[in-house]
């Protein structure tokens, strides 16, 4: 036969192929690419099998694949020259007889041509089992041995035809003259190869990623990870282990550490081998923890996991958490997105809050206690350019001036009794280059004013006790609940520094006023403390929200939360939510209304009148007695103890006077 030159076809280009197919004829060839393309299944093909040196093609390839797949007696070939799996596409006794039954038909002796082996026997016993004949038999082991046997058969006459495995096969006889017939798969067997290699590969997948991952966390771990099996042998030592035993460079992968050639510092972390957990282990003059821990397999010791870290590392790792932990607070955990409205009001707020950010100026925020007034400066900060520096927030009616004032600016070593050795930074000092928070501001002083004031103003402070100042990088958002304006005008708090706070303000609506998001507001909640308290999720009718909607909530959305969460927790299992999230309305709303009695109670026996003359005093006292009880003149006459004639002629005498 005339040597051709084979070519791999791929299929599913851009995706590397796995799996290669040896397609010992035509047909298999095309079936095989259908269903790989049906299954989604990545392939290369080669047509051609051992008499196109197929087998020779595959073993040459062998590196570039995970899997093999061919038939007959060059699968046999491949298993014989690789060390991947190879796969051979099932032959059955129903192929076997179509192919017999064809040859029947063509009355003619039949020459068997087969892979020599145990294919070749089966092949023989097969066609006497079923067509209850004998044939001429011809084997083969390689391309030398079957075209000597294609030699052979071209001296039979024309009273022959051939039954066997390759298409190719089928192309010489046909040029002979003589009648071919190949035994065939069917497509259940094809498709069921395919599948059986992608599993392959896809273990293979697993397996190579597992090894990978496992590579990358030995690697990139910090600590000494070495693996010693059952015989005292490494089989594991990563990066950072050779680091601290300076051995890199060596490999020390299969020693033994009972040998003399074995590392000194390995061999004494090792020790007996037996399971020790932060075990304090001193060589040489480094000082390592050491844990061991032993890994069994079907019941035996099989290798021992030795991890080590050394101790001065972990006095600095100790340090630093320490750091941090004092630290705590000096971020902002909260961004826009954690702010939940669907209301009209609060995007309004939160589109104008974004567009602040973009700047570094000064914030107010203005509400109501329990708005969220911190949670919109978190999300200001997360915005700003800020956001890679530290957040820090204080309120400052939670602190007396003095404390607030060293807080804020800091002290210096010897400032006052008490003061910490070498001072310490003031909350201006430890936000540079980030925001401070300063809840509560018109809570503050008109000392602590004046010093915000030329903080915000020349970006720098002085530390309590100090003689220098130091410069600050710092960003202000104030919040308050109270009327700044009003506390301006009334002198209770400096105006150039509301100016310099008030460039920027956000008004933060009560929850009244954004009913909207009271059902979003509350799915949240209620999710949230389901989870926490690990209850099924629970859900609010239709009347609770509405209820919801209709309260006052002069705690805001800190109320709402309060309301929806101590709901839940008393909450029995199957027990209908909706009863105690209105039990938990009503009695907000008996303790508003018992607060507003109590509070009207006292006031009924107080009223306020600018000081003047005595006339015009008592003309206030009527007035304001007549709008509290509805203009009711005998009522308001009893109060102040004269006739309803007197009360009325002097109302005609203010009357008259003010006509």
């Amino acid at each position: 036969m005339e040597s051709q030159t084979l070519e791999i076809i791929r299929l599913g280009a851009p995706r590397k192929a796995c799996i290669l197919m040896v397609a010992i004829y035509s047909e298999l060839a095309e079936t095989a690419a259908r269903l790989a393309e049906e299954i989604d299944l990545p392939l290369d093909i080669v047509q051609g099998g051992i008499h196109l040196n197929g087998h020779i093609l595959a073993r040459d390839h062998e590196d570039e694949y995970d899997v093999i797949i061919s038939q007959a007696g060059t699968a046999n070939a491949i298993k014989e020259m690789v060390h991947k799996p190879v796969i051979a596409i099932a032959l059955t006794a129903r192929d076997y007889l179509r192919a017999f039954q064809k040859a029947k038909t063509l009355g003619k002796k039949m020459v068997l041509l087969s892979h020599q082996g145990e294919e070749q026997q089966e092949f023989e016993a097969m066609y006497q089992a079923i067509t209850h004949d004998t044939a001429l038999s011809f084997s083969y082991t390689c391309r030398e041995e079957f075209d000597s046997m294609l030699d052979k058969v071209m001296t039979f006459g024309q009273d022959y035809a051939l039954i066997g495995f390759g298409g190719c096969v089928e192309k010489y006889a046909l040029s002979i003259g003589l009648p071919y017939v190949l035994v065939q798969s069917k497509e259940k067997h094809v498709r069921e190869a395919l599948l059986a290699a992608r599993n392959i590969t896809d273990l293979n997948a697993r397996d190579a990623m597992r090894s990978m991952r496992l590579a990358s966390i030995l690697n990139y771990s910090r600590e000494g990870i070495v693996t010693v099996d059952h015989q005292s042998q490494v089989t594991v030592m990563n990066e950072a282990a050779k680091l601290m035993l300076d051995l890199r460079g060596q490999d020390v992968l299969g020693q033994r550490l009972d040998s003399d050639a074995s590392p000194a510092g390995l061999t004494q972390l090792y020790g007996d081998g037996q399971p020790v957990v932060n075990k304090l282990i001193v060589w040489g003059d480094k000082k390592f923890m050491v844990s061991r821990a032993p890994i069994h397999f079907r019941s035996e010791r099989s290798e021992t996991v030795l991890t080590f870290q050394g101790l001065s590392y972990l006095q600095k790792v100790e340090a630093r958490a320490r750091a941090q932990l004092g630290a705590k607070g000096l971020f902002a955990k909260y961004t826009f997105s954690d702010i939940i409205a669907v209301s009209k009001p609060m995007k309004e707020i939160i589109a104008k809050a974004k567009k602040f950010s973009r700047a570094q100026a000064a914030v107010l925020i203005e509400g109501e206690t329990g708005t969220g007034k911190e949670l919109m400066a978190q999300s200001i900060h997360n915005e700003s350019p800020l956001r890679d520096g530290p957040f820090v927030a204080i309120n400052c009616a939670a602190l007396p001036e003095s404390l607030l004032e060293s807080e804020l600016f800091g002290y210096e070593e010897g400032a006052f009794t008490g003061a910490k050795k070498g001072g310490k930074p003031g909350l201006f000092e430890l936000a540079h280059n980030g925001t401070i928070f300063l809840d509560e501001i018109g809570e503050t002083s008109s000392n602590i004013q004046g010093r915000l004031l030329r903080a915000l103003q020349e970006k720098e402070v002085m530390r309590v006790g100090g003689d220098k100042v130091i410069n600050v990088n710092v960003r202000v958002v104030a919040a308050t609940n109270k009327n700044m304006y009003k506390m301006v005008r009334d002198g209770q708090f400096r105006s150039d520094l509301y100016y310099r706070l008030n460039l920027l303000t956000l008004h933060l609506p009560a929850l009244r006023r954004r009913q909207q998001d009271i059902p979003v507001l509350m799915e949240h909640f209620l999710a949230q403390y389901t989870e926490m308290c690990q209850r099924e999720p629970l859900t609010a009718s239709q009347e609770s929200l509405k209820t919801l909607q209709e309260h006052h909530w002069p705690g805001n959305v800190r109320e709402l939360e309060n309301c929806v969460g101590r709901s839940v927790i008393l909450c029995d299992p199957g027990q209908d939510i909706n009863e105690w999230l209105l039990d938990s309305v009503g009695e907000q709303v008996r303790h508003f209304q018992e607060a507003r009695e109590d509070e009207s109670g006292e006031e009924e026996d107080r009223l306020t009148v600018a000081l003047g003359p005595m006339k015009d005093m008592q003309q206030q006292l009527i007035s304001q007695l007549m709008k509290r009880h509805g203009g009711n003149k005998t009522k308001v006459a009893e109060i102040l103890g004269m006739s309803r004639v007197t009360l009325w002629k002097n109302q005609r005498d203010r009357d008259n006077g003010n006509a």
